[in-house]
């Protein structure tokens, strides 16, 4: 009876134990108001930072942020990621150049931790690298030999990475897979056409799972007209990507990202006047127009463009002639700044200008950026519930 009465005792025990792990399993550890946080800049002497990406949770905030070069003489931006409002500065890539600040950036993180990114020189010859095994790895196009110039996106899994190769006779848009070192180059629709010349693509984002890339198709037309449409491309079903619908009247556009899930691509589009106007395209790939808050028309003015999707494509983000905005399903865009501050962060964003919104998360729960915090550039995280 006495070991009976134990074993009651232990079970219940288990038991208690079991729902305690379960309840605060439960808890969310995010916030349950919206909140604004100013991301720290990675160096001391220099107040600059900026935001390019963030992880599919919305835990890691990707970019770079400057700091001093080893002789102290002037700034350098080394690659950046921001986890708990904390700024972990990486590496660069390559070797200093006397008299040359180099430039860093990373733009996409796997969910295994694998970084893109590249490094130019004063903004020039960019190249291309990953990061992972606690070190950065160039990717090179073997056609030409040489450095691929951007990497923009990575598939959750670490595998596939996206962007512009390198600077040699075959040039455009090229998915690489880091596990059996294939490099290709998405070919150009007008590639075949007489009609046009200097064919190629650019690839700017990938979906999770790694098998739809979006970008643009651009060409030089016989009477040197440039032409430049959005395209996808399933890396699964097709040999050559896809163009996407323009609006009626809109004569060029860029699709610039796509929703981890693969329902919602955005970008931007033109018109014949060369104005920008932010769009997306849902799970049928028809198109949609979101507008610009730009007070005239026109070429030569900030970009207006959709920037990134939450799944389903419930919220999108951009930015639109120097402003970040924000999109909620079936609303209009607004202001990302506007949108806070009637949420009661007025206080907060006193001394911002949030100008441009470049990443959300799968769940569209967190937003990054980036924006003027008095005279300094800052990067900025934000939840919304």
């Amino acid at each position: 009876m006495k070991t009976k009465k134990n074993k009651a005792i232990l079970i219940s025990f288990i038991l208690i134990i079991i729902v305690s792990v379960i309840i605060s399993c439960s808890d969310s550890t995010e916030p349950t108001d919206v909140v604004f946080t100013a991301l720290p800049f990675a160096g001391v002497d220099w107040a600059l930072g900026y935001a390019e990406g963030i992880s599919s949770d919305g835990s890691i905030v990707l970019g770079g942020s400057a700091v001093n070069t080893p002789d102290d003489k002037y700034m350098e931006i080394p690659p950046v990621y921001w986890t708990n409002e904390t700024a972990t500065i990486l590496p660069f890539p390559l070797a200093q150049v006397p008299g040359f600040q180099r430039h860093c950036a990373i733009y996409d993180i796997s969910d295994n931790g694998v970084m893109v990114g590249d490094q130019g020189i004063a903004d020039l010859s960019p190249q291309a690298f990953y990061y992972s095994g606690d070190q950065w790895h160039a990717i090179i196009d073997p056609a030409t030999s040489e450095n691929a110039q951007t990497a923009t996106g990575i598939s959750v899994d670490g595998n596939i990475v996206v962007g512009l190769s390198g600077w040699g006779n075959i040039e455009g848009g090229y998915y690489y897979n880091i596990t059996t070192d294939e490099f290709t180059v998405v070919t150009s629709t007008f590639a075949d056409s007489a009609d046009y010349s200097d064919a190629g693509t650019s690839i700017f984002d990938i979906t999770a799972d790694g098998t739809i890339m979006v970008g643009l198709d651009g060409a030089e037309k016989y009477d040197s007209i440039g032409v430049q449409l959005p395209i996808f491309f399933d890396v699964a079903k097709d040999t050559l990507p896809t163009r996407l619908p323009l609006p009626t009247g809109y004569v060029a556009g860029v699709a610039a990202g796509i929703s981890s899930d693969g329902s919602t691509i955005v970008g931007t589009v033109y018109d014949d006047e060369e104005t920008p106007y932010a769009v997306y395209w849902d799970s049928n790939r028809q198109v949609h127009f979101m507008g610009t808050f730009s007070p005239y028309p026109g070429p030569h003015q900030p970009n207006t463009v959709a920037q990134a999707a939450s799944d389903n494509g419930d919220r999108i983000v951009g930015s639109s002639y120097d402003i970040a905005f924000i999109k909620f399903k079936n609303n209009d865009m607004v202001s990302l700044q506007d949108w806070l501050e009637d949420e009661g962060l007025g206080s907060e964003l006193k001394d911002w200008d949030l100008y441009d919104a470049s990443a959300i998360s799968d769940d569209g729960h967190w937003i990054t950026g980036t924006g003027v915090n008095g005279y300094y550039t800052q990067a900025f995280k934000v939840y919304i519930p």
